[in-house]
């Protein structure tokens, strides 16, 4: 390996491509510029300036005398390579483009920027051509294959997808990954290249959707992959100062290159294809020459784990058979609500052909459906379903089994074609055997014909009778699950040997793993790994990534705790387990209402078995992990109660709607869905309220209603649930006008297409004699094909209309929905940054109780006074106890008892707008604006410790403006932009809770708030 580096000083490159000719390229920079330089010399020979922010991307035309750059100041350019001069300017439509592509024909190209959407451009006009919509979170990177006809992007949202060119139409989806995608690139032959933020690159099929590969090694974000022609190589390039070279054939790493100081932004494979270009954090651009005969590093191997999970009702015996499989004996074992035992299955490990280490791993599901909400959670990462059931079961001898099929067939599989959320078939489905567990204790109430007919019928391949304590069907099923896996298609994953030792100690510790000792610092690991063996030569990031890919496979998970520092679990069951005794808890509710005291949750007040033996620091450690699960899948929204902040589970919601509600709402539209339905209410319960359109008013057993404007109520409720399956009916009140309706079907079904399921959305007729018609006669019509039916209050025969299978929700409100659900998604971020704020007060022993924040404020504007009641809602939340006239001051009230609450206020917000600071100047005579005002000037004209209790809110207009004078030299909190709302919100909570700024962690989630979309 030979490097050459060309020292740029102060241009800060962020991107490299390489010129067709293989001795020139063209860097964009930090500096606003864009740079064309001699490969062979390092001479810079030409700047390219014009833009006025910094310069994203670039992109050759394919006459390679043209390149177009996107840039942070809003416009495309496009440049003459040979002279420098620009061409043409275009303005973003979408105002901040990352990513631009020139297409073949030189005349269109793509962009994509602070969007879920990407774009196609007219070069000649600047005019949109066509808009690509499905991601749910920003778009950063896309490619235009080589069949002219398609085009590959990849988001923030983890995932890719593959679009059709002239339509915008999604084609597939290709799911796996677990954090951002970050970078892909396409091949001739119709296979892609992703990197991401979890540390892998990842090679894909693109005809079938299949992943074919798995690379590990990088330790920290890959920030860039580029292809070699050849199909037999790929590069990658990463935040850890690295670039990885990979053979493609035999799925091993050829070379690492090391030299960069800091993380590599981009990378650019020379036409030639000896060659490699880098750039930087380091300010520098490299040139690495690559060996074409070297074909591995012969540090690396190649795995893959299968995951089987054991499905089925409560007591039906999976966790004894699971222990019968896994270690060859038999002991009698509870019944259990959680995800009680990890198994490694020795007995089923081989060695593929190709070199790949093939191990299986079990797990234990219960199956109580009170905990089936924290079950769903971890269903997408099973490989092979066994289904089992009590075959003397008089009654329902196949409960149960119903609602695991419905489930895994919605799951996401390894290798199986990706399909958009409203296709799932049969054919999509994880494997699955259905086993009659315990079948020595009774006689079998189906025959052999029954079973066969429920096993064609759900596509499952065989049936095994088994019982765990007599040995019977034992050996039978594991040949079953040896021959139900698809071995030589399960995808293989080069890893580096530092995984393979990692790991192995893991799983040695987990054999004898001491209740006492579930987390694991990694100081500790570290020195336990030296330990066993004193010239092992790793670093802490090596070992961490690899801690980290072994939690992507289920073998442990890592924890991020509330001081900053990680962890590892030992035994990942036990998330599950206390995850399920939470949901109990909640379920005990005296009032039906489902929730738990936050506050008490955190402190560990609850009497939660699972932290029974558990060290007190490492509960408090998983009773955090467990609230974060909780906030980040939807699942729980946080609701004040007088000076209490409770979780609020929708789904376990006892309460039913008074009797006069549905005399006050019209049904509308219905949709019913199939899949892995349990945890949708409870998400679009949680996610409707997370918009800035609607208000969440109430909530009861599984009914929710959300307020627009004054009087437009809408509704929507789940009925008709069975196993695997619900019906949603929207309702609204009589006032709630048509484009109100229209708004929240549309954000309902953008959250609904979120979940893994099929829709068929029903519409609600209204026969010409004003009768509205019964939901069940429009559905029986339409699933039974008939052209008409008739009216049964006044006989008229109706036309029957298609229900329709949902692709796209309705709606011509794109733009506010698009907002709404980017908000949605934010305001899901900023509570799992308050979860994390209140462990880290907790553990920081602060014990003063609640902050006392007075909220100042103008009145007499509705919309304003609606904005800040919605902070005074968000900071109750966050535990601050919020004095407001509108809940403070009402009639009947004593005035003199309020001014002296405000006196004793530990903070004051001033909610600063042109009408606030007019108020000061007016001096109104209102005893309250008095006292308020008085304390504010007295506060602010006192030493800077007591000054810093006055935060000054930016609301509308400048500062000079919207406050009275002496604010003017303080720092201001600034509100104005709304989609920086909860970023703003977080910063105003650990300013009134003074959480320093300077915290890794408070670093991180502000950073996460920044960039959610």
């Amino acid at each position: 390996m030979s490097e050459k580096i060309l020292h740029t000083n102060s241009h800060f490159p962020w991107f490299i491509r390489a010129l067709p000719d293989g001795r020139r390229a063209i860097s964009a920079g930090l500096d606003f510029t864009l740079r064309l330089w001699d490969l062979e010399t390092g001479e810079e020979l030409r700047a390219f300036r014009g833009h006025t922010s910094v310069v994203w991307s670039v992109t050759l035309l394919p006459d390679g005398l043209r390149v177009l750059s996107s840039s942070a100041d809003g416009t495309w350019r496009l440049w003459n390579i040979s002279n420098g001069l620009e061409i043409r300017r275009f303005e973003s439509h979408s105002g901040f483009d990352l990513s631009v592509h020139a297409l073949w024909d030189g005349r269109r190209a793509l962009s994509s920027g602070a969007s879920r959407a990407f774009l196609m451009w007219d070069l000649r006009t600047g005019n949109e051509l066509c808009r690509f919509e499905g991601h749910s979170q920003n778009v950063t990177s896309i490619a235009s294959l080589y069949d002219q006809r398609h085009v590959l992007s990849g988001s923030k949202d983890r995932t890719l997808r593959l679009w059709k060119l002239d339509t915008g139409k999604e084609i597939h989806r290709f799911e796996g990954h677990r954090d951002e995608v970050t970078s892909v690139a396409v091949l001739p032959d119709d296979r892609a290249l992703s990197g991401s933020k979890d540390l892998t690159v990842r090679l894909w099929s693109l005809e079938t959707g299949k992943e074919l590969h798995r690379f590990e090694g990088h330790t920290d974000d890959i920030t860039s992959v580029a292809l070699f022609s050849d199909g037999r190589r790929a590069i990658s390039g990463s935040k850890d100062r690295t670039l990885r070279l990979w053979n493609l054939v035999s799925g091993t790493e050829i070379q690492t290159f090391v030299g960069h100081s800091k993380e590599v932004r981009s990378i650019s494979v020379l036409p030639k294809e000896n060659g490699v270009l880098s750039v930087s954090g380091d300010d520098t651009l490299r040139k690495w020459d690559i060996d074409i005969t070297r074909e591995t590093t012969g540090e690396s191997l190649t795995y893959t784990t299968v995951r089987i999970a054991l499905l089925g009702d409560s007591g039906v015996g999976k966790t004894g058979l699971g222990w019968r499989i896994a270690h060859g004996g038999f002991r009698d074992q509870p019944s259990s609500h959680g995800q009680q035992f990890f198994w490694l299955i020795n007995e089923l490990s081989l060695l593929r052909d190709d070199g790949t280490q093939c191990e299986a791993i079990l797990w234990d599901m219960a199956g109580q459906s009170d905990y089936r909400l924290v079950h769903a959670l971890f269903l997408d990462q099973v490989d092979l379903g066994l289904l089992l059931f009590d075959p003397a079961n008089r009654e329902r001898p196949l409960s149960g089994v119903e609602y695991w099929i419905r489930n895994l067939r919605s799951a996401t599989n390894r290798y199986n074609a990706s399909q958009p959320s409203s296709v799932i078939t049969q054919q999509s489905a994880s494997p699955m055997l259905l086993v009659a567990a315990r079948v020595d204790r009774g006689t079998p109430s189906l025959s052999d014909s029954d079973i066969g007919e429920f096993c064609d019928r759900n596509g499952i391949s065989h049936y095994i009778a088994t019982s765990a304590s007599e040995d019977i069907g034992i050996g039978t099923l594991l040949e079953n699950i040896r021959a139900s896996i698809p071995w030589e298609r399960l995808t293989p994953t080069t890893t580096t040997r530092t995984f393979k030792r990692v790991k192995d100690h893991l799983l040695t510790l987990k054999n004898s793993l001491d209740q006492h000792s579930i987390l694991l610092h990694p100081t500790e690991l570290r020195r336990q790994l030296k330990k066993s063996d004193q010239n092992w030569d790793f670093t802490d990031v090596e070992m961490m990534a690899a801690v980290g890919h072994l939690a992507n496979h289920g073998y442990v998970i890592k924890l991020r705790l509330a001081n900053g520092n990680d962890a590892v679990l030992l035994a990942p069951d036990l998330l599950a387990n206390l995850a399920s005794s939470i949901v109990l808890e909640a379920r005990r509710h005296e009032r039906g209402l489902g929730s738990l005291d936050e506050t008490l949750l955190l402190r560990g007040s609850y009497s939660l078995p699972e932290l029974a033996n558990v060290d007190k620091d490492e509960g408090a450690a998983l009773l955090d992990a467990t609230v974060a699960l909780f906030l980040r899948s939807n699942l729980c929204f946080r609701e004040a109660v007088a000076d209490r902040t409770m979780l609020v589970f929708p789904s376990l919601i006892n309460q039913k709607g008074p009797p006069s509600l549905s005399s006050m709402l019209v049904e509308d539209v219905s949709y019913h869905v199939i899949g892995a339905v349990e945890n949708a209410y409870p998400a679009l319960v949680v996610q409707l309220g997370y918009t800035n359109l609607f208000r969440r008013n109430h909530h009861w057993q599984n009914q929710a209603q959300y307020e627009f404007g004054p009087g437009e109520l809408c509704t929507f409720r789940q009925t008709g649930e069975q196993e695997g399956e619900v019906e949603f009916v929207l309702s609204y009140s009589a006032s709630t006008d048509e484009d109100t309706r229209n708004l929240f079907q549309g954000a309902f079904e953008r959250f609904l297409r979120q979940r893994k399921v099929q829709i068929v959305r029903y519409p609600a007729i209204t026969c010409r004699g004003a009768h509205r018609q019964k939901r069940a006669n429009i559905r029986d019509a339409i699933d039974k094909g008939r052209s008409t039916f008739f009216c049964d209050e006044c006989g008229e025969k109706i036309s029957t209309p298609r229900g329709v299978t949902m692709g796209q929700p309705i709606g011509s409100n794109n733009g506010v929905l698009n907002q709404a659900e980017i908000l949605a998604g934010r305001r899901t971020d900023y509570e799992v940054a308050v979860a994390w704020m209140k462990a880290f007060l907790r553990d920081e022993r602060r014990t003063s109780g609640r902050p006392l924040c007075f909220l100042s404020y103008s009145w007499g504007d509705a919309e304003h006074e609606r904005w800040v009641e919605r902070l005074a809602e968000h900071l109750e939340n966050a535990d601050v106890s919020v004095l407001f006239d509108r809940w403070h001051n009402t009639p009947g009230t004593s005035i003199a008892r309020f001014i002296e609450r405000i006196s004793t206020s530990d903070f004051v917000c001033a909610v600063g707008t042109p009408d606030y600071r007019l108020k000061d100047q007016l001096g109104d005579d209102d005893p309250v604006v008095q006292a308020e005002l008085r304390l504010i000037k007295t506060k602010l004209r006192s030493r800077d410790e007591i000054r810093d209790t006055i935060i000054p809110i930016l609301r509308r207009g400048n500062q000079k403006e919207s406050f009275p004078s002496l604010f003017l030299d303080s720092v201001f909190i600034d509100f104005r932009i709304e989609n920086e709302f909860f970023l703003r919100l977080f910063d105003l909570v650990l300013a009134v809770h003074r959480v320093p700024f300077e915290n890794e962690m408070v670093r991180k989630h502000r950073v996460a708030l920044s960039a959610s979309q």
